[in-house]
């Protein structure tokens, strides 16, 4: 252990040492300070929220996962759900505590209860991934984040799904019920109502451009958490016949990823966003969805550089915005970031423009840092978790609720937000690369998990 501890606190040096040879010494204080406030108070917590489940009379697993929240663990009502299961890996990998193959890296019964969790989220009818506390009634949104997110756990563990899945992974079981089924015009029934012809996307987006002025965040989140689906429709479609060949942009031509562009170029602002005025933590937040969804199509965000610029004005208010918005929610911290480096990844291939924009971020590096730290430390409960809101639990996870309202706790989605994935991006904008945390993290972290019992309520 004291030689893991020595190695880690040399990697750290160096990686310092790095940031002033970049940026000077203001900015590395900046980091130090910045990394003083990530506490493993914060790991422990999400420890704690593992329940390894029941066992059948065989001895093997039912299903084993994250809470969302404290009181969700503790209450009656709440389980465990694939979002915040799947965020617990995130953290682990992009913190630095997990390195190498999330199979081999967990001990071999607890990569069997989560597989077994998250393959009895799976629908045998659609493929899609329900939980049996919120039910099939769903918004898009969560419909969307629960079936990346299954995928994505199972890949960790090196499984597939049990059945075909609408993002066009194949499952050891083969096609679901709908698409099995003889009859091709049921065949259909996989998709929700808009995904099912081009002209009823077209018209479910139509739908949407009254208030894209001021609603830009809601209506990106639930148009770009569909972009993987969309992919894969248009795969369906140029497979049939539905679509011939591929435009400009490497996208079916007349397809759902074409749709999505067409819809957006369309109804964008010369600063980048899409809502009149000074860019705001709102509008932002709107860019911040967009251009994800822009980047998961593989299509390029017009007005890339203005779009930045606004996004770094925003990064750097200190509480307030023009419109006396204050970020209360982690998300209005994160997603200026995130825009960033959307657009840097826009021009990965043109040195003259990324030069220029990292020379404007190099101006602004020290107060980024301290301005983000501030907003951040807002965030931390009593219990070292960090939560979504300030003041107050987010109790609904994409509309469905996840918490016991009316108390002020933490909770996985928006502590990751505020803890490790504001700070990733940081890093990201600055492009520098200095660990949180290390193997004996780890070590810790697994401890804590491997002792943890079901919780029967």
């Amino acid at each position: 252990m004291d030689n893991l501890k020595r190695s880690s606190a040399e990697i750290r040096a160096e990686q310092l040492a790095d940031v002033e040879r970049r940026y000077g010494k203001g900015v590395r204080e900046a980091i130090e300070d910045y990394l003083a406030m990530l506490t493993p108070d914060y790991y422990v917590w999400l420890a704690n929220l593992y329940d390894p489940g029941e066992y059948d009379e065989d001895g093997s697993p039912k299903g084993g996962g994250f809470y969302y929240s404290n009181s969700a663990r503790d209450t009656a009502g709440f389980l465990p759900d694939i979002e915040s299961t799947r965020m617990v890996f995130t953290f682990l990998t992009n913190t630095g505590m997990l390195v190498g193959d999330t199979a081999e890296a967990f001990p071999e019964r607890i990569g069997r209860e989560i597989v077994a969790f998250t393959k009895s989220l799976q629908s045998p009818e659609n493929g899609y991934f329900y939980h049996p506390q919120w039910g099939t009634d769903v918004t898009m949104g969560r419909l969307s984040r629960d079936l990346y997110n299954s995928e994505a756990m199972l890949s960790r563990f090196h499984e597939s799904p049990l059945y075909d899945t609408p993002q066009g992974t194949k499952g050891t079981l083969g096609a679901p019920s709908v698409l099995a089924s003889a009859d091709k015009e049921q065949s259909g029934d996989i998709w929700p109502e808009h995904l099912k012809s081009i002209d009823a996307f077209r018209a479910y987006l139509d739908g949407f451009r009254a208030e894209i002025g001021t609603k830009s965040y809601p209506i990106g989140h639930t148009l770009s958490e569909q972009a993987f689906q969309l992919i894969n429709r248009d795969k369906v479609g140029l497979e049939s016949g539905e679509f011939d060949g591929l435009d400009a942009d490497g996208v079916a031509k007349g397809g759902f990823a074409a749709a999505y562009r067409d819809f957006f170029n369309g109804l964008q602002l010369e600063n980048g966003l899409w809502e009149e005025g000074t860019a705001t933590y709102d509008a932002v937040n709107g860019l911040m969805k967009i251009s994800n969804g822009y980047s998961r199509l593989g299509l390029t965000l017009p007005r890339a550089e203005e779009a930045m610029r606004s996004a770094l004005s925003v990064a750097l208010l200190e509480w307030e915005d023009a419109k006396g918005s204050r970020p209360t929610e982690s998300v209005k911290v994160f997603n200026p970031l995130v825009c960033i480096n959307n657009v840097l990844r826009v021009f990965k291939d043109d040195a003259d423009t990324t030069d220029r924009l990292r020379a404007l971020i190099a101006e602004n590096a020290e107060r980024l840092i301290r301005v983000t730290k501030s907003k951040v430390s807002k965030f931390k409960k009593p219990d070292g978790s960090y939560g979504y809101r300030i003041d107050r639990n987010q109790v609904k996870s994409q509309n469905c609720v996840a918490a016991v309202a009316g108390i002020d706790e933490g909770d996985v989605n928006g502590g990751n937000i505020a803890y490790n994935s504001t700070r990733r991006e940081l890093w990201a904008v600055l492009g520098i690369d200095v660990r949180i945390f290390f193997e004996e993290d780890m070590a810790v972290f697994l401890d804590i998990v491997k002792n943890r019992r079901h919780i029967v309520k």
